[in-house]
């Protein structure tokens, strides 16, 4: 991720957050994102919804997966 940080510069914006499932190890949410291209490389504005699952390990959550279900170009 740090090499695309270095080529683009990004806005991201949190549209939705929406916890899925949660067995109290495991969280499962739907989020939203509109990303828009603040620099001067070529790079499609979109929004985009993912599916992220966490996962809590010795008391603290990380990111496990992530699946994109839909993006769309605006």
């Amino acid at each position: 991720m740090a090499a695309f940080f270095e080529e683009y510069d990004v806005e991201h914006t949190l549209l939705e957050f929406k916890v899925t499932k949660d067995d109290g190890e495991r969280i499962q949410v739907l989020a939203r994102q509109k990303t828009i291209n603040k620099g001067s490389n070529k790079y499609r504005n979109h929004i985009t919804e993912a599916n992220h699952t966490f996962v809590k390990i010795d008391g603290e959550w990380f990111l496990e997966e992530t699946s994109m279900s839909d993006t769309q170009f605006i």
